[in-house]
């Protein structure tokens, strides 16, 4: 491992929303341990889907957790989220600020949104169960801003993936249909059920290079998620390797960096207001 610059002799606690168990996705202690070893205090802060019955839930749960492991009000809350963290850390943040807070920080690790187009590529809504009226919400909202899909692609990609559950049908029987759940599933429903909340604070948007090739949007279809501004870091991997080897100690020390001035986002100042610009580093 590199050596890492430290934030500074004394531990600045950061506060991180995990979004899956260590069952599920083992990776993300490893990466929490070395952000530790960079001298971040690390808090991780972890709540089972189960149980829940939407999206809105399961961030509230998180919230009533970091209150209770941080009832100090007056001290500066800095808070980072990875993939599905990352849009729970977007509602609990605001939550929290609501609560009488300071963030001064809100990280997103390859935070994505996908599109409705990408959702019907991937067999999303399928295998998440989504309820059909959230499916056509959503399907209505990717016609406008941010996604600007037009009615023809959408319908044209339903086709598609009408075609391919009718071919696994066929190949595979009515135990297609039936199919067990994926230990994922919670997860997996609550998150792709939302009508995710924008965010109105400045976020620091840590995007895995692979991603943006994937994607196509450096901001992962999520800068309309950001009505506060962004800082955008464009970081080595893909969505599953940036917290790992040989990647991760670049996500760590640019976390680090930031750490150590987080509000320097706001010093960009658009039409006289205290609001940041959306800027980034490559």
């Amino acid at each position: 491992m590199s050596r890492l610059r430290c934030v500074d002799e004394l531990m600045m606690q950061l506060v991180v929303a995990r979004g899956w168990s260590e069952e599920l996705d083992p990776r993300h202690p490893v990466f929490l341990d070395r952000l530790r070893a960079a001298g971040v205090d690390v808090l991780d802060v972890y709540s089972s889907p189960d149980g829940f019955r939407t999206f809105d839930d399961w961030i509230a749960s998180y919230v009533d957790t970091i209150v209770e492991l941080v009832p100090d009000r007056e001290q500066p809350l800095r808070c980072l989220g990875y993939c599905v963290g990352g849009s729970i850390l977007i509602g609990a943040a605001e939550l929290l600020r609501d609560r009488g807070y300071r963030i001064d920080y809100v990280g997103l690790v390859d935070a994505r949104v996908e599109t409705t187009l990408q959702r019907l590529a991937h067999n999303i809504h399928h295998r998440a169960k989504v309820p059909r009226r959230i499916r056509l919400r959503y399907f209505m909202r990717s016609v406008g801003a941010p996604f600007d899909e037009s009615v023809r692609q959408i319908l044209r990609a339903w086709v598609s993936a009408r075609i391919r559950t009718a071919g696994s049908l066929f190949t595979k029987g009515p135990r297609f249909l039936r199919r067990r759940r994926e230990a994922a599933w919670p997860v997996l429903h609550l998150s792709y059920s939302a009508k995710l909340p924008p965010g109105t604070l400045p976020h620091h948007r840590y995007v895995a290079r692979e991603s943006v090739e994937l994607y196509g949007d450096p901001s992962l279809n999520a800068a309309g998620y950001s009505h506060g501004g962004y800082v955008l870091r464009i970081i080595g991997g893909d969505h599953f390797t940036c917290i790992t080897d040989p990647h991760v100690d670049g996500l760590v020390q640019a976390i680090v960096d930031d750490l150590r001035d987080p509000l320097s986002i706001w010093l960009e100042v658009d039409k006289g207001q205290r609001r940041p610009a959306p800027r980034s580093d490559r």
